[in-house]
């Protein structure tokens, strides 16, 4: 799993963008892949559908599946969640195989203009 840190601005719902790498770190081919992203405020929690739960997204292929690019669309009302957190993102193989390829600490700070 690769860890990122996401550094967002309260308000900001901009989609996050990730590309999916294989281990040469050359994008990979994603086709029928799905992919969710979670937030929670647990770095551990013993049952993610529950609180403390802060939102999911579920992921879009960009373009060309051979090309690894997903967008997670951010909500005006996830994009409200001022505070430290924890995420991670989990792909579904065509095969229906799950990996958690990305994870780390989700930090959305105040912004000025609310």
């Amino acid at each position: 799993m690769k860890i990122k840190h996401i550094h967002r601005r309260r308000g900001d719902t901009d989609p996050y963008q990730i590309v999916v790498t294989d281990a040469d770190d050359e994008p990979m081919d994603i086709t029928a892949a799905t992919f969710v992203l979670a937030v929670n405020s647990e770095e551990e929690p013993t049952d993610a559908t529950e609180p403390p739960q802060i939102f999911t997204s579920v992921g879009s292929i960009i373009g060309l599946a051979i090309n690894g690019r997903v967008d997670f669309p951010i909500s005006s009302d996830d994009a409200d969640n001022v505070g430290a957190y924890y995420y991670e993102i989990e792909m579904t193989s065509a095969a229906g195989k799950d990996k958690t390829i990305q994870g780390g600490r989700f930090i959305m700070t105040q912004d000025i203009a609310k």
